[in-house]
């Protein structure tokens, strides 16, 4: 673990909140996220945030020695994460943590939520009802390297989305390209 990385219990995290200016929290981030919140050191002052929730795939996603920068379904790896909330409560799960995130963010702070297109569309409407629809900026186009589209009938899966809202109106003044 690198000195920005820290596991720490949340009474733990909220005593060493002004000490680093950077931190790695491993935990359930619904609990972080509410220390954060009532931590005037930190809250209203975020200005970038990505998060790269759950797809709502219903699935145990895996890694094992061999393989351990990706993930997978296989069978008889170790379980990585379980995927399986879904519907109303897989929205209520993220509405939760979008408030939070949203009220840690500083005025002119950005949030980019990455998401797969079969519930993209919904977490979309979450985030218009979190953030307002005219803090929406932009859907950004993740093309998978490699789409894992094995053998099957219909159309593969090529990309991903990545959600760009801001916390106020936004106003492009440049555009970085790589």
């Amino acid at each position: 673990m690198n000195e920005y990385a820290v596991r720490l219990t949340v009474p733990e995290a909220q005593n060493m909140v002004s000490e680093r200016k950077n931190r790695l929290f491993l935990g359930d981030n619904l609990n972080v996220l509410k220390r954060l919140r009532n931590d005037s050191v930190i809250s209203g002052k975020v200005k970038l945030v990505y998060i790269d929730p759950p797809f709502s795939t219903n699935q145990e996603f895996t890694f094992n020695n061999e393989r351990v920068a990706t993930i997978s379904r296989s069978n008889g790896d170790v379980i990585a994460y379980s995927d399986v909330m879904k519907g109303d409560d897989y929205l209520r799960f993220l509405y939760e943590r979008l408030v939070m995130i949203r009220d840690l963010m500083s005025e002119d702070g950005s949030i980019y939520v990455h998401i797969d297109y079969k519930v993209g569309h919904y977490v979309k409407i979450l985030m218009d009802k979190v953030f307002g629809r005219d803090k929406f900026i932009n859907d950004i186009t993740r093309v998978k390297c490699n789409p894992k589209n094995f053998s099957r009938r219909g159309f593969g899966n090529i990309k991903d989305m990545i959600l760009f809202y801001c916390r106020v109106t936004f106003v492009l003044t440049h555009i970085i390209c790589w």
